[in-house]
């Protein structure tokens, strides 16, 4: 009588191995970036809150804040789960800038910003588009983001 093979050889048990690492290999960077990405994504998600109030701001004071932030010039939420939200250029001349710095991940230190020149057209990041050119050319200035980790409207 013949005998039945009852499990795998070695070869094919380093072959599924082989198969798994090179798998892990590719999805573990791929992955690492998703985060990155979705962490990224909440700073535009809070800075476009600050968008109407600082519109506002304009029309009535003819001038952009100083500050945001609870008890400032344009209260509003500055802290996210991955990074918060500051203002710069408000009271003068130029463009007026809502950054959005990351505290954690990869991106850690690394900055994305939002622009406006008359509160009306606000540009993001590192596009072209939106906002007039001072405006582009602020908020491109001030984005120290990976433009991979960009959301699509803050892309180039």
């Amino acid at each position: 009588m013949k005998q039945i093979q009852k499990g795998f050889t070695l070869i094919e048990l380093m072959i599924v191995v082989a198969i798994i690492g090179i798998l892990a290999a590719v999805a573990i960077p791929a992955y690492q970036d998703y985060i990155t990405r979705a962490q990224v994504a909440e700073g535009p998600t809070l800075l476009d809150g600050f968008k109407s109030s600082t519109a506002e701001f304009f029309g009535t004071q003819g001038h952009f804040p100083t500050s945001v932030g609870a008890g400032q010039s344009i209260e509003g939420t500055t802290a996210g789960k991955y990074g918060t939200v500051s203002a710069s250029g408000g009271g003068g001349a130029g463009p007026f800038v809502l950054t959005y710095t990351l505290n954690t991940g990869r991106a850690n230190g690394k900055v994305i910003a939002l622009a406006t020149s008359d509160g009306s057209g606000w540009a993001c990041g590192k596009a072209t588009s939106g906002g007039d050119a001072a405006a582009q050319t602020a908020a491109q200035d001030a984005t120290t983001v990976d433009n991979k980790w960009l959301p699509a409207g803050c892309k180039p």
